[in-house]
């Protein structure tokens, strides 16, 4: 899963320069059918922070918190 996780990510962040994109917390979603196969990405996300004090919302503005495995989990959703 990790291995999947990570050829996803190099492949969307392919044209990125790398000293932009920084050291990242990576989190994704993977679906398998059946029981064979190692599945597929459906959802992936980084990220390592919270939006804190008057810019947080509560009327959906802003993403409050911005964990890998919550952007991750927003992406899925969707």
């Amino acid at each position: 899963m990790a291995m999947l996780s990570h050829q996803r990510f190099n492949t969307l962040t392919a044209r990125i320069q790398h000293n932009l994109l920084g050291r990242k917390i990576l989190a994704a979603i993977i679906m398998r059918k059946g029981n064979t196969g190692l599945g597929a990405v459906v959802s992936i996300g980084t990220g390592n922070r919270c939006v804190k004090g008057e810019e947080l919302s509560l009327k959906g503005e802003t993403v409050n918190d911005c964990h890998a495995e919550i952007i991750s989990r927003r992406g899925f959703v969707r």
